[in-house]
């Protein structure tokens, strides 16, 4: 029987499946549980208090490990991810190391709110799963349904409360995150990335490209529309 993968194997992995909210979500969800971890952090705009907030999350994500180095104890990648996310290059420089900068970016806006959408479900007594479309969490049980008004619901980045063909409910991981928020009274802030993207316009195709072959299978009636319209709109400009 295959062993299953690691926590650290499956975040790192989520980078090309295009999935790493809904896993970051899920995993956070049942560490915080398992290890009582205080989510209410993920709300503190404090910056002192977040790195090692972020480090509690890491660790027990199984990214990062505490190492006595030079004396003192720190807090450093683990092997497989150390080579994810940092570049090979000493000096800090070139093509690999700007990508694996906003790699870095992009993962710890993703980190924080996994954190509050997490605290949220919590909040809920949430039964939580993967969805079968990517980058979707499903939702359900007794305080989903009064929380949110319905049960299921599937859990979609940038979607809209909607439902869908079949009755189910779909809205954004944002609005959990929300909800998490009022509740601590705590105010919600919109990010806003001042990096320049760095990824070419053939690496973007190239991914786009792979993500819909991997899961085309599991795509919607509208996103199929959505990306039939794409591909209209695009041999309309290139003839």
């Amino acid at each position: 029987m295959p062993k299953a993968p690691s926590v650290e194997d499956r975040i790192l992995a989520s980078f090309e499946q295009c999935n790493t909210l809904a896993v970051l979500t899920l995993d956070i969800f049942k560490a915080a549980k398992k290890l009582s971890i205080d989510l209410d952090k993920a709300f503190d705009d404090n910056k002192a208090g977040q790195k090692g907030f972020n480090d509690q999350l890491r660790i027990a994500l199984e990214i990062c490990e505490e190492k006595e180095i030079n004396g003192k104890k720190k807090v450093v990648y683990c092997d497989k991810s150390q080579r994810v996310f940092r570049s090979s290059n000493p000096n800090m420089k070139g093509e690999e190391h700007r990508r694996k900068e906003v790699l870095r970016s992009n993962f710890a806006h993703d980190l924080k709110l996994a954190a509050q959408v997490a605290a949220g479900l919590i909040d809920m007594k949430a039964n939580v799963t993967m969805g079968q479309e990517n980058s979707t969490l499903v939702v359900f049980g007794r305080g989903v349904a009064k929380s949110l008004g319905a049960e299921p619901v599937v859990l979609k980045p940038k979607q809209h409360r909607s439902v869908d063909e079949i009755g189910t409910t779909r809205m954004p991981y944002t609005k959990i995150a929300a909800i998490a928020a009022e509740k601590r009274r705590a105010t919600l802030r919109r990010r806003v990335d001042s990096r320049k993207a760095v990824a070419t316009f053939e690496s973007q195709t190239k991914l786009l490209v792979e993500s819909i072959r991997k899961h085309r299978s599991r795509l919607t009636t509208s996103e199929r529309a959505a990306l039939t319209t794409v591909r209209s709109a695009i041999d309309e400009v290139l003839h």
